[in-house]
C-alpha cells in the first residue's frame, strides 16, 4: 500500500462558518502576519479576498497586506496570480537592471502583446528616489514595471487591487488628497534626543492614524539616501497596519 504523501491540497473553507473559524486559528498563530495577529475579524476579510483571488487562506494571510485599513497585493502575488490563470499566454521580464525593468505579457486571444518600463527617470519624476530604490533599485523599478502591466492588462484576475510597493510609495513619497498630512503638529522630540531619533520614537508611540499622519511632514523631512529614511519608512508602515483606517 502506498504511504505517499498528496501534497498542494490547501486547506479550502467550503462556508462562511468555515472561513470563520479558520479566521480565527490563524490569527492567534506567532506566524501570522502582524497585520492579521490577534484579528480574527481582518483575517476573514483577508481569506475572502483571498477566495476570489483563487489563493488558499494561508497563503492569502501571507500575500496580502493591509495599508490605511486598504488591502494590497504584493507585485510577485500579482505575478504568481496571472502566470496560474489560463487566460495569461506568458508575463515575462524582457529587461531590467538599475536603471529601467521592463515586463511583456500576452493574453490568450489578444492580438498582440503589451509591455511596461518602469525607469530610473520615472522613479525620479515622482519622487521615489532614495530609501528603498537606493538600496534595491532594480527590484523596485522591477516591481513597479511588473504591477502596472499586471493592473492594466488583468484587472479582471486582481479584482482591482493595487500593488503594495504603489501604495507605499503613495503614502509616503507622494501627498495627496487621500492621504494628506493631518494638521496637527507632530509630537516633539523628547529632552536630549536629536530629531533623527525623535521620529522613530514618536511613531512607535503614535497611538492613532491622527497621530501617525502628523508625523508625515518630518518624515518627508528626511534625506531619502539616509538609511534613516528606510528604517522610519518601514516602522511607519509597520505601525499603520495595527490600526484601522479612518473613515
Amino acid at each position: 500500500m502506498s504511504t505517499a504523501i498528496q501534497l498542494h491540497r490547501p486547506l479550502t473553507p467550503q462556508t462562511t462558518e468555515e472561513a470563520w473559524a479558520v479566521s480565527e486559528r490563524f490569527a492567534k498563530a506567532s506566524i501570522c502576519a502582524e497585520a492579521f495577529r490577534g484579528k480574527p475579524a481582518d483575517a476573514y476579510m483577508a481569506i475572502c479576498y483571498g477566495s476570489e483571488l483563487g489563493l488558499a487562506p494561508a497563503t492569502a494571510l501571507a500575500s496580502i497586506a493591509v495599508i490605511k485599513g486598504k488591502p494590497a497585493l504584493y507585485a510577485a502575488t500579482m505575478h504568481g496570480i496571472i502566470l496560474s490563470s489560463p487566460v495569461c499566454k506568458y508575463f515575462v521580464c524582457v529587461k531590467a537592471d538599475k536603471k529601467s525593468a521592463t515586463y511583456e505579457t500576452q493574453r490568450h486571444g489578444s492580438p498582440a502583446p503589451v509591455s511596461k518600463t518602469f525607469s530610473h527617470e520615472d522613479a525620479k519624476a515622482a519622487g521615489l528616489l532614495g530609501g528603498m530604490y537606493s538600496k534595491y533599485p532594480q527590484r523596485m523599478l522591477e516591481a513597479r514595471a511588473k504591477s502596472a502591466l499586471a493592473r492594466d492588462v488583468y484587472p479582471d484576475l486582481l479584482r482591482g487591487l493595487r500593488a503594495y510597493e504603489e501604495i507605499v510609495d503613495d503614502v509616503i513619497d507622494v501627498p495627496s488628497e487621500e492621504f494628506s498630512a493631518s494638521p496637527v503638529a507632530a509630537p516633539a522630540p523628547a529632552p536630549g534626543e536629536d530629531d533623527d531619533d525623535g521620529i522613530l520614537e514618536a511613531i512607535r508611540l503614535s497611538a492613532s492614524f491622527a497621530d501617525l499622519e502628523a508625523l508625515l511632514p518630518r518624515l518627508r523631512l528626511i534625506d531619502k539616501s539616509d538609511a534613516l529614511y528606510a528604517r522610519a519608512t518601514e516602522e511607519y508602515l509597520a505601525k499603520a497596519a495595527g490600526f484601522e483606517a479612518p473613515q
